[in-house]
């Protein structure tokens, strides 16, 4: 069985592991082969650096394969989407609504007066702040092209901050960057002037200052919740890991967000905004655009592929699953509020396990950064950036292990496709939480090593 999250070598025959997808080698390691020939080594020794090197070549022709169907899926979505929101009518769309709100609010009007999903802001107060630093450059074109500039350096410094941490140099990870920068959730996001990336940077910086820097982590987290709310479910995993001080940052630095926001934008808003987060978390947007989990299964009746399968099986088995369906289509607020429970159980005990193990930091991150991303009732395409920083996180942290970053390229290619093509969204939710569930896995397998080498009191004493 695949468990993508193991620390040890699987139990699998060696001849059946994708070893061409290992770059974990070291380069000067191969410019070793001709030196040894020449120099009369062994022949043995000089067949075995020349295996080494064709298996190092052969992981870089599979991962630049990779990366032009990559690129192309990337791209196609893409257009798919520029077809129905056409350019330059719906260049930097939710940036505009975005600077709507951000008059009203300068006007001493309601931001918030607006709450239906699309055309609305729904973000914090403090979110205006990363729209007003741009909204006053002129012209409209050269606000998208410094915009667009902005959160490409962003993300390039996620990748660069995230290689570093590891000790991976550029040459090492350099498909990375073509990951992030080809992303189709990335390249809708600088389509429609979304924010979300502003909120991964502070996740990043939350993860790298955690272990130097209390100050930078609570900045960070402050950050990505100051923009959106979700973050604040990477408390539990400053507490797990015993982070009190970027802990007690983040709350100083969010009150002084907040505080910042209520001078700059009114009190209103701000004292409004409970009531919005309220009203956001009761509503569900049932169409093919929406990326929820709970969206992707209210629309499968929807799909005539699966009705006509279910037409043709015996009445025995389409009237239960008939009723699934219904059940799916109609009861989206039962099957969110489990899922949010669920979704909960996994963080605490992901929590619980990285405390009573000493576990590393990077599963529960990685768990956190799954569950944030997967959980909302609203969920648009652009929100799959999310997913880059724990793959980055798993992969480094791996060692670019070759079964984790298969797995890791098996996913990201998903959400390349996935949006226009069957099932459309669902496999990439599927991805997610088998990801997820395979990190917390781990953590159990090694938590119950641990707890067997541990002698029991009876036999210390003895």
């Amino acid at each position: 069985m695949f468990y993508p999250g193991r620390m040890k070598p699987f139990p699998i025959p060696n001849r059946y592991m994708p070893k061409a997808l290992n770059c974990n080698s070291r380069t000067q390691e191969y410019s070793q082969v001709a030196d040894s020939i020449s120099s009369g080594a062994s022949s043995a020794d000089a067949r075995g650096l020349a295996t080494g090197f064709a298996n190092y070549s052969r992981c870089h022709v599979i991962i630049v394969f990779y990366l032009v169907a990559y690129l192309v899926a990337g791209l196609y979505t893409e257009l798919v989407f520029a077809a129905t929101t056409p350019i330059p009518d719906k260049l930097f769309e939710d940036f505009r609504y975005y600077a709507r709100a951000l008059t009203e609010a300068l006007n001493g009007g309601d931001p918030y007066a607006i709450r239906a999903i699309g055309p609305a802001f729904l973000y914090p107060p403090p979110a205006l702040f990363a729209v007003e630093m741009f909204n006053h450059i002129e012209p409209f074109l050269l606000r998208v092209s410094i915009y667009s500039v902005f959160n490409i350096a962003l993300l390039l410094s996620v990748v660069y901050g995230v290689a570093r941490y590891y000790n991976y140099s550029v040459a090492r990870i350099w498909w990375w960057y073509v990951l992030c920068l080809g992303f189709a959730p990335f390249l809708e996001l600088l389509h429609i002037g979304q924010i979300n990336l502003i909120t991964l940077f502070g996740l990043f910086v939350l993860f790298v200052g955690d272990h130097t820097s209390p100050l930078a982590a609570g900045l960070g987290l402050a950050l990505a919740t100051a923009t959106k709310v979700t973050p604040l479910a990477y408390v539990p995993y400053l507490l797990a890991n015993r982070k009190f001080k970027a802990l007690g940052a983040t709350i100083g630095f969010l009150a002084l967000l907040v505080c910042v926001g209520a001078l700059r934008y009114g009190l209103s808003p701000t004292l409004e905004y409970v009531d919005v987060f309220e009203g956001l978390l009761n509503q569900f947007v049932i169409d093919a655009n929406s990326q929820s989990l709970v969206a992707k299964l209210a629309m499968l009746s929807s799909y005539p592929q699966l009705l006509d399968i279910i037409s043709a099986l015996p009445a025995a088995l389409r009237t239960p699953i008939t009723g699934t369906l219904g059940f799916l289509t109609f009861g989206v607020p039962v099957i969110q509020r489990a899922l949010a429970l669920y979704v909960l159980v996994v963080i605490s005990t992901s929590c619980i396990l990285t405390v009573l193990a000493r576990q590393p930091k990077e599963p529960s991150f990685v768990v956190t950064g799954f569950a944030m991303m997967l959980a909302p009732n609203i969920m648009w395409y652009h929100h799959y950036v999310f997913i880059l920083l724990p793959l980055l996180i798993w992969m480094g942290w791996r060692r670019l292990d070759g079964r984790v970053v298969a797995w890791s390229l098996f996913g990201l290619l998903i959400i390349q496709v996935d949006r226009y093509f069957p099932p459309y969204g669902l496999m990439i939710h599927i991805f997610g939480h088998v990801s997820m569930l395979s990190l917390l896995f781990w953590q159990v397998r090694h938590f119950d090593r641990v707890s067997r080498n541990v002698p029991r009191a009876t036999d210390a004493t003895s």
